[in-house]
C-alpha cells in the first residue's frame, strides 16, 4: 500500500560539505568528519526555520516531523520538516493544485495532527499515488490540524480520515475540473474510547459466541466498525467507538436477542454487562407446496426489545431451518420485529415476528446482467438497485467486468433497475417479467461550466449553492476560490441553472443545453447583492412576521424576546406584517437597499379585527 507522506525529505536548510585543507582526506578521514559533525549537531540542535505565512509552497506542503525519527549522516541532510507527495504524476497539470483545510475536533474545536487523510476514487479512475498502491492517496494534517492535499484531479472522491483516539470519518467530495487551488475544508472528529463488556446468562454463566453490532450513529461513523464476538469469558471488546450515545444488539442462537444502553465514558472507560435471558422459544416452519425447505436462512431484519428498535439489515442469521424445515427463534412477548427468510432458488420473504411461524416459500426468480459505460467498456464502481412490487430495494456494487445478479425475486410482476456511478448520469430500465440478460448503459456525461460573482464588484463568489433543472436534477454546494462553478454528470437535454450564495439574490439561467459528453459554458453568473431587515414585535412572542409586496414574500419566526430577521432580501418597498394568537399589526414602507439590513423596525400587536385573516 503506497503513501503519499514519505520519509522526511530535504527542506532547504544548508548541507553540510567535507573539505580538504591543503591536502587529500582519505574515506576514513571523512567517514571521521561526518560522524563528529552528526555528533555535534544532534548535541547542540539543528535550527529551524522561520516560520512565515506567506511560505512558498514547498513550506506550506510541510508536515510535523514523526516523533522519535533517527538523525541521518550529514551527506543524507539532517532536515526535520517534509513535503507532502502529490498524488498525481508531477507533469499532471493538477500537480502543484492543492486543497487546504483542517482536522479538528468536535468538542474542543482544536486541531487535530498526525489524522491520516486517505483518498480514493470509488470507480478506481482518477487512479492516486504510485502506480504499485491500491489507487489512493494518503496525507497527515499538521500540528494545528491543518493539511493540504496536493495533486487532486477531477473526478469524485472517498475521504476516510483517521486520527488516534478518534472515531473515522468517511465522507465524499467531488473536484471541479478549474486548475485552482481550494480551501475550507472541515473534518471534524468524535473522539473514541475502546467499549468493553461482558455478555452472560442469568446465572452468571458467560455466553461464548454472542455476536455484539453497535447501532444509534451516522453512517459516517459506523462504516468500518465491525461486530465483536464474545470469548470463551464471555467477553468482548470494540475498537474505536464514538464518544456518543449508542446502543448495542447481542444476538445468540441460544437466547433472546437484547438491546441495550451503552453509558457514556468515564475516566476513559466504556464497559456495560449485557444478561441475556432464554426467553420463550418461537417455532417455525418454512416449506414450499411440495414439502419442508432445509438449509433457509433466517434474519432479524428489525428488532424491538423491551421499546428500543434496532436496525439489523446486514446481520448474520439467527436460525436455519434443519432436514424437516424446522427452526427456533429464541424470543418471548418482550420481543416484536420482522425476520427475512432467505434460501437459494426461492424468492426472498418477510414476515413479522409472532407466537409461531410458518412460512412459504415461492420458487424465485433472478435478474441478472452487465452495466456499461458509454463507450462500452465496463461500468467499474457503479451500483445498480432493483425495486419491485413485493419486495425493499436491494443494491449490488458491480464486479470487475460491469455483472451483477439479483437472486430470490417475485417470479412475477415488474421490476425496476436504476443505475449510478459517481461520473456519469443515472440510468434506468423497466423490465416487465425476469430477465437474465439485461444490459445496462449509462450515457456520456455532459456538464455546464460557468463562473459565479457579484454583480456590482464582478469578484468571484468563493461559496455557493446551484442546481441543474432538467432532465436529471443535479444540486451542487461548492467552495471555488475563483468562483468557478461545474455541474456535471447531466443527461443531455435543456436546464435551468439556479445559483444561489449568502448575502445575494437567487439567480436563475433558463435554457442551457447540455448534448452528450459536451460542455455547455454559459459564461458569468452575476448575483445581485440582497439586503435584510430586523427588528422586535412587542407582545410577539410565538408570533410570525410577514414581509411582501407584489412579487415577493418572505416569512420568519419572532424569538421570545420579540425580535426577528429576515435575510436574503431583494430590494425594494416592502409591508411587514407581524401576527401572533388573535393578535396583528404592521408597518408599510419598509426599504430595503442593497447590500443593507434595514434594522429597528418595531411592530405593535393589537386585537386582530374580523375581516384581518392575512396568514
Amino acid at each position: 500500500m503506497s503513501s503519499t507522506v514519505p520519509d522526511p525529505a530535504p527542506s532547504g536548510r544548508s548541507n553540510w560539505r567535507a573539505w580538504a585543507l591543503g591536502g587529500s582526506i582519505t574515506l576514513a578521514g571523512l567517514l571521521a568528519i561526518a560522524l563528529f559533525l552528526s555528533w555535534l549537531v544532534h548535541l547542540l540542535g539543528a535550527p529551524e526555520a522561520p516560520a512565515s505565512e506567506e511560505a512558498p509552497l514547498a513550506q506550506d506542503e510541510r508536515v510535523a516531523r514523526p516523533p522519535n525519527r533517527p538523525w541521518r549522516l550529514p551527506f543524507f541532510h539532517l532536515g526535520s520538516d517534509t513535503e507532502e507527495q502529490a498524488a498525481v504524476d508531477a507533469k499532471n497539470p493538477y500537480a502543484k493544485t492543492k486543497i487546504t483545510g483542517r482536522v479538528f475536533d468536535t468538542l474542543t474545536g482544536e486541531g487535530i495532527s498526525a489524522a491520516a487523510i486517505r483518498i480514493r476514487a470509488p470507480s478506481g479512475s482518477p487512479r492516486l499515488g504510485g502506480s504499485s498502491g491500491d489507487g489512493s492517496a494518503v496525507f497527515r494534517s499538521r500540528e494545528d490540524g491543518r493539511f493540504s492535499l496536493l495533486g487532486i484531479p477531477p473526478g469524485s472522491f472517498e475521504l476516510s480520515v483517521a486520527a488516534s483516539g478518534y472515531a473515522r470519518r468517511n465522507s465524499s467530495f467531488k473536484k471541479f475540473s478549474a486548475i485552482e487551488d481550494d480551501d475550507g475544508f472541515e473534518i471534524g472528529l468524535v473522539r473514541s474510547t475502546p467499549l468493553t463488556g461482558r455478555v452472560t446468562d442469568h446465572e452468571g454463566r458467560p455466553v461464548v459466541g454472542a455476536n455484539v453490532s453497535l447501532g444509534g450513529m451516522s453512517s459516517e461513523v459506523a462504516e468500518g466498525l465491525s461486530p465483536a464476538t464474545t470469548d470463551e469469558d464471555g467477553r468482548f471488546a470494540i475498537e474505536g467507538a464514538p464518544d456518543l450515545p449508542l446502543n448495542i444488539c447481542v444476538k445468540h442462537s441460544d437466547f433472546r436477542p437484547t438491546v441495550a444502553l451503552v453509558p457514556m465514558a468515564t475516566d476513559g472507560q466504556r464497559n456495560i454487562d449485557v444478561v441475556l435471558e432464554r426467553g420463550t422459544p418461537i417455532a417455525g416452519l418454512v416449506h414450499d407446496a411440495a414439502g419442508p425447505v432445509a438449509g433457509a436462512r433466517i434474519s432479524l431484519l428489525e428488532l424491538q426489545v423491551e421499546g428500543a428498535w434496532f436496525n439489523d439489515r446486514g446481520g448474520a442469521p439467527i436460525a436455519i431451518s434443519d432436514a424437516e424445515g424446522r427452526f427456533t427463534v429464541r424470543g418471548g412477548a418482550a420481543m416484536t420485529g420482522t425476520i427475512r427468510v432467505e434460501a437459494n432458488g426461492y424468492r426472498t420473504t418477510y414476515l413479522p415476528l409472532g407466537p409461531s411461524l410458518d412460512v412459504l416459500l415461492e420458487r424465485g426468480a433472478r435478474v441478472a446482467g452487465r452495466i456499461i459505460r458509454s463507450d462500452g467498456v465496463a461500468a467499474v464502481g457503479a451500483e445498480v438497485t432493483i425495486r419491485s412490487q413485493t419486495a425493499p430495494p436491494e443494491s449490488r456494487t458491480v464486479a470487475a467486468d460491469g455483472a451483477f445478479s439479483f437472486e430470490g425475486l417475485a417470479p412475477s410482476g415488474w421490476f425496476v433497475l436504476h443505475g449510478s456511478h459517481p461520473d456519469f448520469p443515472g440510468t434506468m430500465l423497466k423490465l416487465e417479467r425476469p430477465s437474465e440478460n439485461v444490459l445496462l448503459q449509462f450515457e456520456a456525461a455532459g456538464r455546464i461550466q460557468g463562473m459565479v460573482v457579484d454583480a456590482v464588484t464582478q469578484a468571484p463568489i468563493q461559496e455557493y449553492e446551484a442546481v441543474a433543472l432538467g432532465p436529471v436534477t443535479q444540486p451542487s454546494a461548492a467552495v471555488s476560490i475563483s468562483g468557478a462553478l461545474e455541474l456535471d454528470q447531466l443527461a443531455p437535454g435543456r436546464y435551468n441553472v439556479r445559483v444561489r450564495a449568502p448575502g445575494h439574490m437567487i439567480e436563475e439561467i433558463p435554457g442551457v443545453v447540455v448534448s452528450p459528453g459536451g460542455i455547455a459554458q454559459i459564461g458569468l453568473i452575476k448575483l445581485r447583492r440582497s439586503g435584510g431587515v430586523s427588528g422586535r414585535v412587542i407582545g410577539g412572542a410565538g408570533a410570525h412576521v410577514v414581509l411582501w409586496n407584489e412579487s415577493r414574500r418572505e416569512m420568519a419566526a419572532v424569538e421570545e424576546d420579540g425580535s426577528f430577521t429576515i435575510s436574503d432580501v431583494e430590494p425594494g418597498t416592502y409591508r411587514v406584517d407581524a401576527i401572533g394568537a388573535g393578535l396583528t399589526g404592521h408597518v408599510d414602507g419598509v426599504r430595503v437597499e442593497v447590500g443593507a439590513v434595514t434594522r429597528d423596525v418595531q411592530i405593535s400587536l393589537t386585537e386582530r379585527a374580523p375581516e384581518d385573516h392575512r396568514e
